[in-house]
């Protein structure tokens, strides 16, 4: 953990950065909470005649002053302009939204291309991380960003071919990968990585992949499902948590009946099961487009996010860990917008 001193000018630097950044008309996300700056690296994997590439989050050297990664990689922003993304900036109420190629360009992330993991002779837990369909990882670097300054290494999935078998290979495909790197002499992760503390996450259809994966692969100790996933058939006796969207008027729903029971017997079956409400949340408000004005979602983005990151890093620093997490356990005044519906 960096020295308090050294650690109070990262912040002083960072926040000059910021500062002079949201000047120019760049978009600074919310910063991480943890103690530890951020590094971020780009891996190609190749799974028999398939390749795709995965982006890593994880504490960095304290001190690093480095190349800020972009939130979107340069080979990437072509089809986010034209995607999902895109289409959602096309139809914002927000005149400066319709500049697509610039929203995608200011917006400012906080982790450092390539810096060197951090000093430590410690082994950092891992999250495996599945984003929703049509999206990018990077495009939750909000929850990356922080989980990796708590302390934990982050692997982020986003699928280039869509469907359930391919995403379920890739996702068993990068915990494979996990061994490899960390007993991979000059690797980055060489012997940084905790094997025997390996948790999943995932949005939407993401959810539902790591849900299935975590039904059959016993590394896995413990999962969130945010808005996604919980079929009864998937259940296992490991810690499980649903965060889902509460919705607003008009912007969005609960979950049909069907899916709400399949939910109930799925949390029933873990050991513990955990549901909770994001009070007012619709389903993109767990991405940084929450916080990002040209999206223009409703409700209050950095309350969303804020909350989010809270239950995120409570649940896998708990049931990771072992740290006790009261808005886990019980709900927080801290965080009112958090429901928990399903005690332990």
């Amino acid at each position: 953990m960096p020295h308090p001193s050294l650690f109070a000018t990262m912040v002083s630097v960072a926040a000059v950065e910021l500062f002079l950044a949201a000047a120019s008309g760049a978009q600074p996300l919310p910063e991480p909470t943890g103690s530890y700056p951020v590094g971020r690296i780009t891996f190609q994997l190749v799974d028999g005649k398939r390749e795709f590439a995965v982006q890593a989050w994880y504490p960095a050297k304290s001190g690093v002053n480095g190349k800020r990664a972009p939130w979107v990689p340069a080979d990437q922003l072509s089809q986010e302009e034209k995607g999902f993304v895109g289409s959602m900036l096309r139809k914002s109420s927000v005149p400066s939204a319709k500049d697509v190629p610039a929203v995608l360009r200011s917006v400012v992330v906080h982790a450092r291309e390539d810096a060197p993991p951090a000093d430590s002779s410690k082994r950092f837990p891992v999250l495996v991380f599945a984003a929703g369909s049509q999206q990018i990882p990077s495009e939750y670097s909000c929850l990356t960003e922080d989980l990796a300054s708590r302390g934990f290494v982050v692997v982020g999935y986003g699928p280039t071919v869509m469907g359930g078998r391919t995403w379920r290979d890739d996702l068993t495909h990068v915990l494979d990968q996990l061994g490899t790197w960390n007993t991979t002499q000059g690797h980055l992760f060489f012997g940084r990585l905790n094997l025997d503390r390996i948790g999943a996450f995932g949005h939407s259809f993401g959810a539902s992949a790591v849900s299935i994966i975590a039904a059959y692969d016993k590394r896995l100790k413990a999962i969130l499902l945010i808005d996604g996933g919980g079929r009864p058939e998937d259940a296992r006796a490991i810690p499980a948590l649903i965060l889902n969207s509460g919705g607003t008027a008009g912007a969005s729903k609960a979950p049909n009946p069907e899916t709400a029971v399949a939910r109930k017997v799925y949390l029933q079956w873990s050991k513990p099961g955990v549901q909770i409400t994001l009070v007012g949340a619709v389903h993109m408000s767990f991405t940084d487009m929450a916080v990002i004005k040209a999206f223009d979602f409703p409700g209050d983005g950095k309350a969303f996010i804020d909350t989010t990151r809270a239950v995120v890093g409570g649940f896998f620093g708990q049931y990771l860990l072992g740290e006790h997490s009261e808005l886990i356990e019980k709900g927080s005044a801290k965080y009112p917008l958090a429901k928990i519906e399903t005690s332990r």
